[in-house]
């Protein structure tokens, strides 16, 4: 083989590795550690009687065994670069039905925000990639909070409908700019009032 030949194997070889290394998955979990606290948000997305609705649940409050099995679940799962990441700001395309919000504390500072929408797109510190099973993953996420929610219910019965804001993420009850909902907004039966979405609040 020439030496122009035994070049373009090299390149060859080369682009080969760097778009095995750029596409290679990668852990959910790394995202979090143990000794990190944890937000978590559950939104839903559908239309009720022809108008646009919100559904959203806070968990600010997580008990250490409830990180812990969140944990567990993330370690068994994975994303992925798209050709999209590098030059994307973290704007999910498609949201469908629902999206989970975890937003990751190293004491009162902020250190990661994952939204993972069932769509399979995942948008993690204003990049996008992709995810398999996503839907399964926020389901069983929610499988894990709701069990505290019913303790909450047993104890204290139905909650009436309101919103706060949780200490460490002040502005969470407002949509983040990673999910645009693109005919909702000026909606009827959607509205913002000061930076938050006024909607139903649903467990």
């Amino acid at each position: 083989m020439n030496k122009k030949t035994v070049c373009s194997i090299a390149a060859g070889i080369v682009i080969l590795l760097c778009c095995v290394l750029y596409f290679r998955p990668l852990s959910l979990s790394a995202n979090i550690t143990e000794n990190n606290s944890l937000i978590v948000q559950i939104k839903e997305f559908g239309v009720r009687n022809e108008v646009p609705y919100i559904d959203s649940r806070d968990h600010d409050h997580i008990a250490e065994e409830q990180k812990r099995k969140i944990i567990e679940l993330m370690q068994g799962y994975s994303y992925k670069r798209t050709w999209k990441t590098s030059f994307s700001d973290g704007t999910i395309e498609r949201i469908e039905n629902r999206a989970v919000f975890l937003y990751v504390y190293d004491h009162e500072a902020e250190v990661r925000s994952i939204y993972v929408s069932d769509s399979g797109q995942v948008s993690i510190d204003n990049k996008l990639y992709k995810m398999k099973n996503a839907e399964q993953f926020n389901a069983q996420v929610e499988t894990i909070l709701r069990s505290n929610y019913d303790l909450h219910l047993a104890e204290f019965g139905s909650p009436t409908i309101s919103f706060h804001q949780c200490r460490f993420h002040p502005e969470a009850l407002a949509l983040p700019p990673q999910f645009q909902l693109g005919g909702l907004w000026g909606h009827k039966g959607v509205e913002v009032h000061h930076g938050t979405l006024s909607v139903a609040q649903s467990f």
